[in-house]
């Protein structure tokens, strides 16, 4: 496994970027993420990389998806459509 933080990575990017055409960045963009990817560099570490540049952001979305919300457990479930509602001692009426 590669022991590469972000700010590593990407200083590699920009070296190599500044050498390729902007018609084969895109290409190149997946190559590095997969190579990454490959040699063991941190999900965590893959998103960062796609916050700096839009064409690794988007090599990352293909490769890993998108990055997921962090859960936030004091949020209400506004969007909890489903018709459900807290079960109350009147509800266990109709089984007795």
């Amino acid at each position: 496994m590669i022991e590469m933080n972000d700010e590593q990575l990407i200083d590699l990017w920009d070296m190599f970027t500044s050498h390729i055409a902007k018609k084969d960045k895109e290409s190149a963009a997946l190559g590095f993420i997969k190579w990454c990817q490959d040699n063991g560099i941190e999900e965590e570490v893959l998103y960062n990389l796609a916050d700096e540049d839009p064409y690794l952001q988007e090599a990352v979305e293909e490769v890993q998806g998108t990055r997921e919300t962090p859960y936030a457990p004091d949020k209400e479930y506004a969007d909890d459509e489903d018709g459900w509602s807290e079960y109350t001692d009147d509800d266990n009426d109709e089984w007795n």
